[in-house]
């Protein structure tokens, strides 16, 4: 399901599997879609980096909120959202 993220003005696809922050399911920004076919990461790798945070969010550029989690294989994942919460930007594997 698409959906127009006006706050930020991005298009974004929420997934029926998405992790719940808050009440909303996360949303991923068509750049967020984007790298994580690049970098082959699933929205379940991006799940449990959102359910098993490596530490406490950090503040981002542009209002956002950074995420470090591990995802499956220990891998840790940096994830990117907007300052809500509510939307994934970018998710990229620290390391990699």
């Amino acid at each position: 399901m698409m959906t127009r993220c006006y706050r930020v003005g991005w298009t974004c696809a929420r997934s029926s599997r998405a992790p719940k922050l808050g009440r909303k399911p996360v949303e991923y920004s068509d750049h967020a879609r984007r790298r994580m076919v690049q970098r082959k990461i699933t929205e379940s790798d991006v799940e449990a980096a959102l359910r098993r945070k490596v530490r406490e969010p950090e503040a981002g550029d542009n209002g956002n909120k950074v995420v470090f989690g591990y995802a499956p294989g220990q891998r840790i994942l940096k994830v990117v959202l907007t300052a809500d919460g509510q939307t994934v930007v970018s998710v990229m594997a620290v390391g990699e």
